[in-house]
């Protein structure tokens, strides 16, 4: 069925883009869950750090690493989603709920395929990653574990994370919020049974936080797919097309996802070339690294959070031929992620040694760790300028122009000032805080200028049929 055009909320919407009252509550609507979201998520991450933290540095450093190789490979995989959510947010902001249906279906049955890939990938390259580190063997022995445990989440990761992009195309930010929710507090429970050992069950450290996490996306991909069968929004996942993928689908879906994926690659590769340079800090100051960016993640959380608003907002809004509340969408966007990642950045400079005591006791990891995340504060809105804005072209369908600017910023900045600092002068580790700072400062300049020049409001190339 082909439902008349409408935009994001139809009581929200007109020619002028929306009264500014009902733009703000839009935004909150489709940020907040995603925002919690998000949190939800990234506490599979903290909660490990925070209980194996309790297990010494050595092991922290192991997960740490580790994790860090995860996501840095699921990540380019999981990419598909800012293909999904930029062509089906189109066709949904145009009221075609069937070619949404059809586009769900495919899109799950491409994650599907594809989770076989990032299985081999992540179990392949367990050995290799640890035994290139410059660290101990404790180290080496724990994070190859913690991969090879972790490879299995692989299989259901990537049909979770395509199935939550379908539904924030519809403008559904709270279903994948509850089952994050319920998926993540499973998680924190069978981290606490199985790293320390609890009702009778072995106590498995390192490894036993990563079969918690594992079995957390299994629920997570479960749950979602029961959703998507049930529908929402008039939009079902359908199992006669979840294999029988269009050519012209297929193409659109790559020549979106394919840049997408790279910036993730080369983003994420560059804090993993750049843990690798900080293993010259030694186990303290690497631990440090480790605990700063736990505490640090929290603050991405809105600016996540409002760059998906921004993607939702910008592409329904562009499917409905409205291209004035596309750009006041995610004007909003920026505004509100600003104000409350700049209220964080504040609580980063005033008592950031409470946020770290939450992940370690060591005082050396505390001062160093503190120190990293008071630098972080500097930054919080210039990250959030960059995340909301990157968003909004990536919605539009632009995601070749976060690609190139991430690639120049990490790689022409991050990675060789990292180098010199760590490794040719010897500097501490916040130096390296510092010159992540000059690298958003730069990203965050260079795509305010792309989302100025409104080229991405006229191309309309990936959308042709």
């Amino acid at each position: 069925m082909k439902a008349p055009k409408r935009p994001i909320d139809a009581s929200a919407s007109g020619a002028s883009g929306g009264n500014e009252p009902s733009l703000r509550g839009e935004v909150l609507r489709l940020a907040f869950p995603a925002i919690l979201e998000m949190t939800a998520h990234m506490s599979v991450w903290m909660v490990d750090t925070a209980m194996v933290g309790r297990l010494g540095s050595e092991a922290l450093s192991a997960v740490g690493m580790a994790g860090q190789i995860f996501w840095t490979i699921t990540w380019v995989f999981g990419a598909l989603g800012a293909g999904i959510i930029a062509m089906a947010a189109r066709s949904f902001g145009a009221g075609d709920t069937d070619e949404t249906s059809r586009l769900a279906s495919e899109s799950i049955g491409v994650a599907a395929l594809m989770s076989t890939l990032l299985f081999a990938v992540i179990r392949g390259a367990a050995g290799p990653a640890a035994n290139s580190i410059a660290m101990g063997e404790e180290v080496r022995v724990g994070m190859r574990g913690y991969l090879s445990v972790m490879s299995y989440g692989a299989l259901p990761i990537l049909v979770l994370l395509s199935g939550t992009a379908i539904l924030r195309a519809t403008g559904d930010t709270r279903t994948p919020l509850v089952i994050a929710g319920l998926a993540n507090a499973f998680n924190a429970v069978a981290d606490w049974v199985l790293i320390f050992g609890k009702f009778g069950f072995p106590r498995l450290g390192v490894r036993g936080a990563a079969i918690a996490s594992a079995a957390s996306f299994a629920l997570g991909a479960i749950l979602i797919i029961c959703v998507l069968l049930a529908g929402r929004n008039g939009v079902r996942l359908r199992l006669a097309h979840l294999f029988k993928f269009r050519k012209e689908t297929a193409l659109r879906l790559v020549s979106l996802s394919a840049p997408a994926g790279l910036e993730s690659l080369l983003m994420d590769g560059a804090r993993s070339v750049q843990m690798f340079i900080m293993t010259a800090l030694g186990d303290v100051g690497f631990a440090a690294n480790q605990v700063a960016v736990s505490c640090e993640s929290l603050s991405f959380m809105p600016g996540y959070g409002f760059a998906i608003a921004s993607s939702i907002m910008v592409g329904q809004s562009l499917g409905a031929g409205d291209v004035k509340r596309a750009r006041a969408g995610a004007g909003e966007c920026l505004r509100q992620g600003a104000l409350i990642m700049g209220v964080i950045g504040i609580l980063f400079l005033s008592v950031p040694q409470y946020l770290v005591r939450v992940f370690t006791q060591q005082p050396q990891v505390i001062s160093q760790a503190s120190l990293a995340l008071r630098t972080a504060g500097l930054f919080q809105v210039v990250i959030a300028t960059t995340d909301v804005l990157n968003g909004a072209l990536r919605g539009s369908g632009d995601t070749r122009t976060p690609l190139k600017i991430t690639a120049l910023g990490a790689w022409l900045l991050r990675i060789p000032l990292s180098y010199l600092a760590v490794r040719l002068l010897h500097l501490p580790l916040v130096a390296v805080w510092l010159i992540n700072g000059i690298d958003w400062v730069a990203r965050a300049c260079a795509i305010a200028a792309a989302f100025r020049s409104g080229a991405w409001a006229k191309s309309r190339t990936p959308f042709r049929s």
